[in-house]
């Protein structure tokens, strides 16, 4: 039902030393019971969601066990400390069915701090995946995701990243980005850059990404797109994100065929974390 789930009393939520093995059915898979309560396309104060005013270590939510799912959760990090919203790190089997999963949430940086990110990946030889989330917030030193993780195997698709310091960065060396891939991300108002690599990711490991300033790797750079409204981060069909991104129903890697709102996506695809109304 509608409420706050408010973890301002033990400050952070930490998933680990649990025996969690997705071929034998052991998944922690975190979700809206009620389906009306699924996170959308704008920040709903009346929808069940995660609020994390502080903490005692550095991560608001921290990932330390293979097959944990986060799907249609409205996540907010509202207070003055750093810290990182996701923290996702296990040391594993490189197993896909095993990855750390976070699709079609809302993830929300409100106030406070200056060192922080919204989803941090690291660790070794495991796997995470990001897959139709709007992530959203005026960060200070904070990077939509800060790749640094060695022999880990990573999916970042379709998300829409709005007013970050840093939209999207990876903190890799070349030779560990073999097995990263990002695909039709939506990147936009970011304070400094939208996109930022500190390393050399092979050419065939990105496509579609879109960003709002000069900085696109992939050939969609200072794209226009204005949304359904000010707070709500639909595309509409007049955007520069409509229809240009690139069909994954097939990809090797992850394949799906839905948006954030559970629509089919057609066989144009939209950038970012939905197609157009």
């Amino acid at each position: 039902s509608a409420g706050t789930a408010d973890n301002s009393g033990d400050n952070e939520v930490q998933f680990n030393s649990w025996t969690t093995d997705q071929a034998n059915g052991n998944v922690i898979r975190i979700e809206p019971y009620d389906a009306s309560q699924r996170a959308g396309t704008e920040w709903d104060t009346s929808k069940y969601r995660f609020v994390l005013n502080s903490m005692v270590s550095w991560h608001r939510i921290f990932i330390d066990n293979k097959a944990v799912i986060f799907d249609g959760v409205q996540v907010e990090k509202n207070g003055a400390s750093d810290g990182n919203l996701f923290f996702c790190s296990h040391n594993g089997a490189n197993v896909p069915t095993d990855f750390l999963q976070v699709f079609n949430c809302y993830l929300k940086y409100t106030s406070g701090g200056v060192s922080a990110f919204a989803i941090q990946v690291g660790g070794s030889n495991g796997g995470f995946r990001a897959v139709n989330n709007v992530i959203e917030g005026a960060w200070g030193y904070v990077f939509g995701f800060w790749y640094t993780a060695v022999i880990f195997h990573c999916e970042v698709y379709n998300n829409t990243i709005i007013g970050a310091a840093w939209g999207f960065r990876i903190g890799e060396s070349a030779a560990n980005l073999a097995d990263l891939k990002i695909r039709n991300n939506l990147i936009d108002s970011s304070a400094a850059e939208d996109w930022v690599s500190d390393g050399n990711i092979p050419a065939a490991n990105h496509s579609g990404n879109s960003t709002g300033d000069g900085t696109s790797p992939d050939g969609l750079a200072n794209q226009s797109n204005s949304f359904t409204s000010a707070t709500d981060y639909q595309i509409t069909t007049s955007d520069d994100a409509y229809q240009s991104g690139v069909n994954l129903s097939a990809d090797p890697d992850y394949a799906f065929a839905t948006d954030m709102l559970g629509r089919a996506r057609p066989a144009s695809w939209s950038v970012g974390a939905t197609e157009a109304v």
